[in-house]
C-alpha cells in the first residue's frame, strides 16, 4: 500500500538498503515514449500530447472533469513513479489518481488532493500495458504541463548538507524602472523559478555504472524530470525541473567512489510561473 505524505508525494516499496528519504528522480515517461496516447477529451487546440512535449508554453485542458489521460504501451511495462505539473494554481484541490488496468478493470496505484502545482508519485511497482491518470474535483478547468510515467531512479546515498531545499532556491528576474535623476519608479517580475545545484558524494562505481547513462542521455536531451531530494521528510519539495548542463561523475576518493553534481531549472513549491 502506499502512503500519502502531506497530500503531496507518495513513498512505497524501495530497492534493499534505501530508506524513504533517499533522493528520487522520474525521468522515464511511457505517456512520451511508449504507446498509443488517448483522453477523454480536449478543449479546442489544447491536445492531450501537449502534456508529453516537456514543454510549458502548452498545456492539455479537457473539457470536462473528471478527466483522463491514457497510455496504452506494445506491453506491459513496470513502473513505481507518476508525476503531473500545471501551469498555475488550477490543479490545486483535483484529486489524481494514478491507475493500471489488471486485465480485467482499473486499479488505483496512488492518489492524492493537490496542494501545489507540481506531484510526484512513488508507488509499489506494477507491471502493466495499459496506464492512465484521472483527475477530478478542483474549483475550475486545469491546464496541464506534463505527465509522466516510469521507473523513478533512487540515489544511492542521502543529502544531508550542502544542498539549498527547493522551496528556497528561488530565481527571480526583474525589471526596474527608474528616473533619469535614479528615482525608482517600480519594478516588475520578469519571471520567477527554481535554480538549483545539488552534489551526490561518496556513491559507489557499482551503483554509478549502472545506474546513470540513462539519466546522463535524459539531460543531454534536454527533457524534464521530476526531483524530491528528501521524499519523506521534506514531501513538499517537489520539482519539476530541466538540467543545466551535462552530469558528468568522477572519482572522489578511495574504494571506487564517485561523485557527480546536477544542476536544474523549474517549477516547484515556491514559485507561480516557471522560467521561460
Amino acid at each position: 500500500m502506499a502512503v500519502v505524505l502531506d497530500n503531496n508525494i507518495i513513498t512505497s516499496g524501495l530497492p534493499d538498503g534505501f530508506t524513504q528519504n533517499n533522493p528520487a528522480i522520474l525521468y522515464q515517461n511511457f505517456f512520451r515514449d511508449g504507446g498509443v496516447l488517448s483522453s477523454s477529451g480536449h478543449s479546442g487546440a489544447h491536445v492531450p500530447e501537449n502534456a508529453t512535449t516537456g514543454l510549458t508554453y502548452d498545456f492539455w485542458r479537457p473539457d470536462s472533469l473528471p478527466a483522463t489521460i491514457d497510455v496504452e504501451l506494445d506491453g506491459a511495462e513496470k513502473a513505481d513513479a507518476a508525476g503531473i505539473a500545471f501551469t498555475g494554481a488550477g490543479g490545486k484541490g483535483c484529486l489524481i489518481e494514478v491507475k493500471y488496468h489488471n486485465g480485467s478493470g482499473w486499479v488505483v496505484a496512488a492518489d492524492a488532493m493537490l496542494v501545489e502545482r507540481v506531484a510526484l508519485f512513488l508507488f509499489d511497482e506494477v507491471e502493466a500495458s495499459r496506464w492512465r491518470i484521472r483527475i477530478s474535483g478542483g474549483s475550475g478547468m486545469p491546464d496541464v504541463i506534463d505527465v509522466s510515467l516510469g521507473k523513478a531512479l533512487r540515489i544511492e546515498r542521502r543529502i544531508y548538507q550542502g544542498f539549498t531545499p527547493d522551496r528556497f532556491a528561488i530565481s527571480t528576474e526583474y525589471a526596474v524602472n527608474r528616473s533619469r535623476n535614479g528615482q525608482r519608479l517600480g519594478a516588475t517580475v520578469v519571471r520567477e523559478g527554481i535554480d538549483n545545484n545539488v552534489t551526490f558524494d561518496n556513491l559507489t562505481g557499482a551503483w554509478v555504472d549502472g545506474n546513470l547513462k540513462h539519466l546522463i542521455n535524459h539531460i543531454r536531451r534536454t527533457l524534464p524530470f521530476y526531483w524530491a531530494w528528501r521524499p519523506l521528510k521534506y514531501s513538499g519539495d517537489v520539482v519539476f525541473a530541466w538540467g543545466d548542463g551535462d552530469v558528468r561523475p568522477e572519482n572522489s576518493g578511495p574504494a571506487d567512489y564517485r561523485r557527480f553534481s546536477l544542476s536544474y531549472e523549474g517549477i516547484g513549491p515556491a514559485t507561480i510561473d516557471g522560467p521561460q
